[in-house]
């Protein structure tokens, strides 16, 4: 059983201590002091009703985190139509598509940025792997791996967190239950990182 998948990307960051454990390096344990810092400074601010500053150096402070933090899928699901942003979409009703073709939204944290001039530039490829899911305990039937594109954003600052999304054509596959495992590879540092995403086809409407 196969289908045809013709894929498009689209493209649519009181007191406060925190210590390093003895074993982190000495790059970790300064990353840390740093961030101790800048949450001392946020909660100094807000305790003066400086709400604003405050927001500022958490921002910096996630910041600071996140670029730290592993790589990882954190939001991955079938949407109705394309996404419009992180957060901004619509969510499919049972997860089950009401035409052939398929629309993908991750949200991916821990991503890296390559320095481009005064610009950061972040650049992942994304794969997907089918599979049709029998259920009945019968290992899944693997219809291979397709190219989902590469989602590239070129920004003033760097944004570890990106929404990347793609549409994938599905042809005329049959209905029933399908699933894709998403593979998100970062061109800055060659890690990948995955994510399984069931979906299902109902009858085509005559």
């Amino acid at each position: 059983m196969r289908f045809a998948l013709v894929a498009a990307l689209i493209v649519v960051g009181g007191s406060v201590v925190i210590a390093a454990p003895p074993s982190t390096t000495a790059s970790a344990r300064s990353a840390v002091a740093e961030l101790g810092q800048q949450l001392k400074q946020a909660t100094s601010f807000a305790e003066r009703g400086d709400w604003a500053k405050a927001a500022t150096m958490l921002d910096e402070a996630s910041l600071r985190a996140r670029l730290r933090a592993p790589m990882s899928i954190d939001v991955a699901l079938p949407t109705l139509g394309p996404h419009r942003g992180r957060g901004v979409y619509e969510r499919l009703p049972d997860g089950v598509l009401p035409g052939r073709t398929l629309h993908l939204m991750l949200e991916v944290s821990g991503v890296h940025a390559v320095k481009d001039g005064a610009r950061f530039r972040h650049d992942l490829d994304v794969t997907g792997r089918f599979f049709v899911v029998h259920g009945d305990g019968t290992p899944d039937e693997d219809l291979g791996e397709r190219a989902l594109g590469r989602h590239s954003v070129t920004s003033f600052y760097e944004q570890p967190t990106q929404v990347v999304g793609a549409e994938v054509a599905l042809g005329g596959a049959p209905a029933g239950a399908y699933a894709v495992v998403v593979t998100v590879v970062d061109r800055a540092t060659g890690v990948t990182a995955s994510s399984r995403v069931p979906f299902s086809l109902r009858d085509a409407t005559p």
